[in-house]
Formats: C-alpha cells, structure tokens, sequence
C-alpha cells in the first residue's frame, strides 16, 4: 500500500487568475487549508475542520488526498473529552460522496481504511451500487445476481431497491415495480416505490410516477415522493399540475414547504406574480412570511430591488402578524438577512437589534442569528468592509450571555471570528469572488482561522461547480413538540 505523507508543507496554491474558481483551483485550496489547520493546537477545532476538509476533496473528486486528511485526524493530540469527528467518521464522508455520484473505484480506495466490520457495510453498499449500474445496462440477471451475494439481509433489500431504482432510469417500469413490490422489508420497499416514482415523473410519466407514489406505504417517504414530483413539474413548468400533487401531501408542515418550494422555482424562472400568489396561499403566518422572504430574495439577486423591497414589506407586515413569539422571531431572522440583499442595511441591523438575546437549549440565540444572516448577506453583496463591522456587534450580543463570562476577550473574540468570517466569505466565494477571496484569505495570520476561511471557499465554489442534479427540497423549520 502507497505510504501516507504525514508531514505537510505549507505554500501559497497556484490558482487560475479568474473571478469563478476552477475544480482543480478548488483542490488546491482544500490542500491548503489542511496544511493550515493540522499545525493548530485545538484538537478539536482542528478534527471538525479536517472531517469537511475530507468531505469536500471527495465531492471534488480528490479521492486519495481526502483520505489523507481523514487519516490525519488520528495524529492530532487527543482532547480531554474526544471528539465526534474521528478518522473513521471522515473516511466514512468520503465513501458517501463517493458512493452519492456512483463513484465505485474512488469508494473502494476508502474501504482498506476500514474495520472488518466497516469494510463489511461498505462492500454491499458498493455492491448495491454496481447492482444497479448492471441493472441500468438491462442486465437485470447480473445485477440480482450481485445483490444475492450479500451477506446482511438488510443490505441485501437495499440492493433490490438499487436495482429497482436502475431498472426504472432504464426504462423498464414494469420490472422496477414488480421489482420494488417484492422486496419484503417494509422501509426498503417504500424507499424503492419512491425512487421509482420519481424516476418514472423525470422520464415524463408524471401520471404513472403519482400512481406508485400513491401506493407507498409509509407516510414519510409517501410525502417525500409527492414532493419530488411535484418539483420536477415545476421545473418543467407544470406549476398547476406541480400544485395538484403537493395536494396529495397529507401533512400540514411539508405541504406548505413543498407550496413554497414551487413558488420559488417559480420566482428563479422569472414568474413573480403567480410565485408571490402562490406563497399567500401559506395558512401559517410565520412560514407565509419566509416563503414571501424567499422570493423577495430572489428578486435581489436578479437585480430587480425595487420589486424586492414591495415583496420584503409584505414579508415584514405578515411576519408581525405571527402571534407565536417565537416563530415571528424566526421568520424576521429571514427577512434581516434580506433586507441586507435590497440595500437596506440599518433596518436588517435594527431588526437585529430588536431580537430577544437569550441562550436557546439547541441553538444560537436568535440575535446572534440575525446577525450572522446579516454578515452572510454581506459576503454575497462582496461587501467585505462592511461585514467586518459587524463583528463588534456579534461581540457585544455575546458578551451579555453569562457562558461568555468564562471565557477571556481574547478567547471570546477568536470564537466568534472562527464563525464569522468562514459564513462571510463563504457566501462572497459563491457569490463568484474566489480569486478576491482567496486574497483576503492570505492576509490572516491565525492558521487556524485561515484554515477554515480556506475550506469556506472552496465549499463555496463548490456549490456553484458542482450544483445539485434535481431541484432540492427544503424544510424550512419543524416546530418542535
């Protein structure tokens, strides 16, 4: 077996002198901000930041280098109470991004790294995986079978259901469905009829893919599946047939995200009016206001402000109308981060201001929300200046908190920067700034800091190089019971 490098020199990458950075600029960065963030002292800190570092060389299809960093984290100093990002969890996000864009070879190179038990679980996900890619060729006789050779019965369903899934890209719906119906696990089986539904809607059968997604069992994977179509004919156009199937969702929360979910598909293809008609129909305030947010949102973006502020005014009036204070928070959170998109930057910082300051069980407190909203809206303007002034807002709000008593400013400081500055230029590389970024990136002197500020832009530029296949469904908040 080729031997790890173990020691990482640190030098500035080679990077294409263009705004929008390149998949191989992007796995340079990467590299780079390993190099960073292993010459840190905060195991901890340093074991999180490696474990994304991983995962974004996989999805960057920088296989061998991201199992170096997954291996690094088994050098770093033990912490005093460990940590949840291990050597193993990192190889694991590696073989997923693997396995997600059905890279078989590239998965297999991460197995070796593996316990016996591991390396177990990962040859029948691999094997499900070439299952289906037999079954996609029509070799339904090859890929039954591949799946018949695993050992682990729930794996084993799961393999069906891969072959199911391939049967139907290939066209062959009948045999995914006679396929999908014989598989006895029951959450194998709902998951198969669901990922042949959506198949058979991407193929145009919009008709047949309702069908199977009618006959799915269980509720949750049911309304996954109604949701997915009801995407894809939005994305075709089909808004009214699209909101015809969101009405076959029987829970109340993720009809009205799915409602929302086409009102934006809707706002992206220019169709403000109908999408802002769309997201009126909301019954719940709160979420009435994010979804009517959304849009105003993606007018900014557009360029369109004056027809950004009118929608962000109506977001505002029906968020003040929640009388749940503590959802009427969550949506005005949504809208500050808006208001920074439209040019309004004092009424995002007063609405800020105006937000309750307490320490949630789960979460930040919901000033600190807003204002890092704020700081993310900032760094997709490329308004760096101006996001950097917020940090001594960020400082204040957290300096009320008693747990801030514990800490030295110093300590306080480094803490809230290591947050801010990676959503901040994180946004600002999407936003297609990488090579400024990057410039900006390089004045740090803080390894640590500069090791995350590196992955954030890389992770942005990713998001644009590598955008998702299918139309992503997005829940915007469950309320807890």
């Amino acid at each position: 077996m080729q031997l790890l490098v173990t020691v990482f020199i640190i030098c500035q990458p080679t990077i294409t002198l263009a705004d929008n950075l390149s998949l191989d600029d992007v796995r340079q960065i990467l590299r780079q901000a390993r190099e960073h963030v292993v010459s840190t002292p905060d195991a901890h800190h340093a074991s999180r930041h490696l474990q994304f570092i991983a995962d974004a060389q996989a999805k960057a299809g920088d296989v061998d280098e991201a199992i170096q960093t997954a291996v690094a984290i088994d050098r770093l100093p033990k912490g005093r109470f460990g940590s949840l990002f291990t050597k193993e969890s990192a190889l694991w996000a590696v073989h997923r991004a693997r396995v997600d864009v059905g890279d078989i070879h590239g998965a297999t190179k991460v197995q070796s790294f593996f316990s016996v038990e591991e390396a177990a679980e990962s040859k029948a996900l691999l094997l499900a995986l070439l299952a289906e890619e037999k079954a996609t060729t029509k070799d339904y006789d090859g890929a039954k079978l591949i799946v018949e050779s695993i050992v682990d019965a729930e794996q084993r369903a799961r393999g069906m259901a891969r072959i199911a899934h391939g049967q139907a890209i290939a066209g062959d719906v009948q045999g995914a469905l006679h396929t999908a119906r014989s598989i006895t696990d029951k959450a194998s089986r709902s998951e198969s009829l669901g990922n042949v539904a959506v198949a058979q809607a991407r193929g145009g059968d919009f008709t047949g893919g309702i069908k199977t997604a009618r006959s799915i069992v269980e509720e949750e994977k049911q309304i996954n599946a109604y949701w997915d179509i009801a995407l894809i004919q939005a994305e075709k156009g089909a808004v009214e047939d699209a909101m015809v199937t969101v009405a076959k969702i029987a829970s109340e929360w993720a009809y009205d995200d799915a409602s929302l979910d086409v009102a934006n598909i809707q706002a992206t293809r220019g169709e403000m009016q109908p999408a802002l008609k769309l997201a009126h129909r909301i019954s719940a305030r709160w979420k009435r206001a994010i979804g009517i947010q959304e849009i105003a949102r993606v007018q900014a973006l557009a360029g369109n402000r004056v027809g950004a502020r009118k929608s962000l005014r109506i977001a505002y009036r029906t968020a003040q109308e929640e009388k749940n204070r503590w959802l009427r928070v969550r949506a005005l959170i949504r809208c500050a981060g808006t208001s920074v998109l439209v040019g309004n930057e004092e009424e995002a910082l007063k609405v800020a201001s105006s937000l309750p300051n307490d320490e949630e069980a789960h979460e930040a407190p919901m000033r600190h929300q807003a204002l890092m909203a704020i700081v993310e809206a900032l760094g997709t303007m490329g308004n760096i200046a101006a996001a950097l002034k917020v940090e001594n807002l960020v400082l204040d709000q957290v300096r009320e908190l008693p747990m801030a008593q514990r800490y030295s400013e110093v300590d306080v400081r480094k803490s809230i920067k290591l947050e801010m500055y990676p959503a901040m230029i994180r946004a600002y590389s999407k936003a297609g700034n990488g090579t400024a970024a990057l410039a900006w990136a390089f004045e740090l002197t803080d390894s640590e800091l500069k090791g995350g500020v590196l992955l954030a832009i890389a992770e942005g530029a990713l998001d644009v190089l590598l955008p998702p296949a299918a139309p992503m469904k997005k829940q915007r908040f469950r309320f807890p019971l």
